[in-house]
Order: structure tokens, then sequence, then C-alpha cells
């Protein structure tokens, strides 16, 4: 069964005219699309007077970004936590993939969060063949360590 749910929450810092962020929160029809903002307006039709939505356009967080805020009450602090972890793990060289991922897993950051921080920090994925096999390994690494240092195991 094809299912879709999305959370509406009020923009934070939203100015004099109340914004809102329309977001999904979970789905099994495609991939998420990204959220969208919208405040409600007054429209006058002659001596009518009712309310429609205007669309401000898409925006960049996302409903994991909503619905920690609004638990929270403050900006979300997951992703900055996320990426002094994985400068820290790194901090001594490159470690295997697999090796970071599960470690991530232990700490309770997300996979999502965990890619974003890989982003942000630049972090290189580098791949390395052990002498003598054809399987490579894949590892991360701080970038001006991508090629400095690491062995191929």
């Amino acid at each position: 069964m094809a299912k879709t749910f999305i959370k509406q929450t009020p923009a934070a810092g939203s100015p004099p005219i109340p914004r809102f962020i329309l977001a999904r929160v979970k789905g099994n029809l495609s991939a998420p699309p990204k959220a969208l903002a919208y405040h409600i307006r007054e429209v006058r039709k002659g001596s009518i007077k009712t309310m429609a939505i205007a669309w401000d356009g898409v925006v960049e967080q996302d409903a994991d970004d909503l619905l920690h805020t609004e638990q929270h009450g403050a900006k979300p602090r997951r992703l900055d936590d996320a990426k002094g972890w994985l400068r820290g793990i790194l901090a001594d060289g490159p470690l295997r993939a697999t090796a970071v991922k599960a470690e991530a897993d232990r700490k309770g950051i997300s996979r999502k969060t965990l890619g974003r921080a890989k982003r942000e920090v630049n972090v290189r994925s580098v791949a390395k063949r052990k002498k003598g096999s054809e399987k490579i390994r894949w590892f991360w690494a701080l970038p001006d360590e991508a090629t400095t240092k690491g062995s191929g195991e």
C-alpha cells in the first residue's frame, strides 16, 4: 500500500507574517521531495474576504530538522556534533569506511546525518587494494590526509 506522511510546522525565526514549512516525513512512493515554505495571506474578491496559500518556494530544511527543532526548541545540533565527531575520529589518519559507519551507529549518529557531515567536512573516500588482492577497501580521510597517510592494509 502506498503511504506518505507530511509535516507542517512554523518556520523558525519567521518574519511578522507567519511562515510555515511543509516537508515529507516518511513515504514509500519515491525519493523525498524538497521541503516547501509557504505563508497564508488575505485575499479580497469584491466584498468577499478570504485566505489563500502563497508558496515561497523550496527550502533546505528537511523533516528531521523540523522535528528536532520542534521537540527541543533549539537549532539542530546533530549535524555540528557529527562533524566534530567525524573530524576527531579521522584526526589520526584514514579509517575503513565500514568501521566509521559502525562507530557512528554506536554513537547514535544516523546515516543521513553522517553523510551530510562527511560532505560538509569534505571527507574523502579513498579506495585501496590489499597487495596481491583484487578486493577494494574504502577508507575515509580528512581532505589533507587523503593522499598522504594510510596504508593499503
